[in-house]
């Protein structure tokens, strides 16, 4: 568990599914994880929580984590770092990024604070420097918080097949801290 100003930020668990399901039920939602678990928590859950590992020993490092807000002890998101690559040659890269949040905490820099936490203990725990991100093109909020955080565009995913698995096309970005 580790705490910021605003958050607490730890491993998901069975109890997040009202939260989450609060999450995807909003209508300005998107986020691909949940459409493949047809955007119902408890299944999104489940992957999520059997995936999380945080012993390299036992196999693939993958930290699924909640962002619970302090002030109301309810998750406003999700973040996972690790290597469960959808596209395995941007393993290249280093472990990835991703995440969510509530669209009525959209705007208040949560990401930043979500970012600048874990990405540094991450790496201090496993070693890891480099960090990569997805985003459709046309998501222009994540694109501008990988910016803001210091990610650099490395390409965009122009092989249809490799788009098909994303569902739309996607840019790769990158840090390295």
């Amino acid at each position: 568990m580790i705490e910021t100003t605003r958050l607490i930020i730890r491993p998901l668990k069975t109890d997040d599914e009202t939260d989450i399901q609060s999450i995807f039920d909003h209508p300005r939602f998107y986020y691909l994880d949940a459409e493949y678990a047809a955007n119902n928590a408890a299944k999104f859950l489940r992957k999520y929580i059997e995936l999380h590992n945080e012993d390299a020993s036992r196999g693939t490092v993958l930290l699924a984590l909640a962002a619970v807000l302090k002030s109301t002890n309810t998750v406003i998101g999700c973040f996972s770092l690790g290597n469960d690559h959808l596209l395995s040659r941007l393993s290249e890269y280093g472990a990835e990024v991703t995440g969510f949040l509530h669209p009525h905490f959209w705007g208040k820099k949560f990401p930043q604070e979500v970012l600048d936490t874990c990405l540094t203990a991450y790496a201090q725990k496993f070693g890891v420097k480099n960090f990569y991100g997805t985003a459709d093109p046309t998501n222009k909020s994540s694109i501008a918080v990988m910016r803001r955080f210091g990610f650099q565009k490395a390409e965009s995913i122009t092989n249809p097949l490799e788009i098909k698995l994303y569902g739309s096309p996607r840019e790769v970005y990158v840090t390295h801290l």
